[in-house]
């Protein structure tokens, strides 16, 4: 969705680290509407490129947020999306 990219594009962009991390409590807003396994891995193709910022900060936040967002959903989410 156009919300997550933009989301992920304030995380991406290198000007000011703290616009990077407090992006990802954005994501919390998203989770409540993203409702479909084909909305789920694409959030999760997202975190992929936060995973691998050159930022340790960010490359963290991403990948504690990500299992966060995982763990607090997992009796939602469908069995493809927890096998992809």
């Amino acid at each position: 969705s156009q919300f997550v990219y933009l989301i992920f594009e304030y995380i991406k962009q290198e000007d000011d680290a703290n616009i990077s991390l407090s992006s990802f409590e954005l994501i919390w807003n998203i989770v409540p509407i993203t409702n479909t396994a084909e909305q789920w891995k694409s959030l999760f193709e997202f975190f992929l490129n936060s995973f691998i910022d050159q930022r340790v900060d960010v490359s963290l936040c991403g990948i504690k947020t990500f299992f966060a967002l995982i763990t607090s959903n997992t009796s939602s989410l469908q069995k493809e999306v927890l096998e992809y």
